[in-house]
């Protein structure tokens, strides 16, 4: 008899945001700037992504 049971797994999203980042941000803090200054609703969805399945599993209910 099958065993009921729970395995996770995380999807991964690759998203873009284009836009415009003031002039007096230095060259390397712009990843800063832009994580604390864009909405992560501004991002769109590139189509592309990748599952991470997780190798722990829960038995919920053993076979009789």
């Amino acid at each position: 008899m099958p065993r009921k049971v729970r395995a996770r797994a995380d999807m991964i999203m690759f998203m873009e945001w284009e836009g415009e980042v003031p002039d007096d941000v230095p060259e390397d803090e712009i990843w800063y700037w832009v994580r604390h200054n864009v909405d992560g609703g501004d991002f769109t969805d590139t189509g592309c992504g990748d599952w991470v399945s997780n190798t722990d599993v829960e038995i919920l209910e053993e076979a009789v």
